[in-house]
């Protein structure tokens, strides 16, 4: 829904994807995260990530879809493993699990392993 538009927007996407039955992927990452909760959280944290991915999650929930797959995505590991296992605990929905910006092939292989 971030970056989809407006409420008529959304509830477009939720129609398309109910009427072919796939997922839609819910995703929030740490360099996009909504100024409201990075001075909510004071900076960008686990928290700040989960809080908006359920935001998310719920305006589509709230037209009657639920067939959802959220990806939470930062670039710092612990960051991204603390909001994975925060956000199991409040939702079922599949997670999409992943680190963004992982960096060149060598880095990139440890942060991805």
């Amino acid at each position: 829904p971030g970056n989809i538009g407006g409420a008529d927007r959304i509830k477009a996407v939720v129609d398309a994807a109910r009427e072919r039955n796939v997922p839609i992927r819910v995703g929030v990452n740490s360099g996009s995260l909504e100024k409201e909760l990075v001075e909510k959280y004071h900076g960008v944290t686990a928290e700040g990530l989960v809080e908006s991915a359920l935001d998310k999650v719920k305006i589509i929930e709230d037209l009657g879809y639920d067939n959802l797959v959220v990806s939470i995505k930062s670039s710092n590991v612990c960051m991204c493993a603390r909001a994975h296992e925060l956000i199991a605990e409040k939702t079922a929905h599949p997670l999409h699990v992943g680190i963004t910006e992982a960096g060149t092939l060598f880095s990139g292989n440890i942060k991805s392993a």
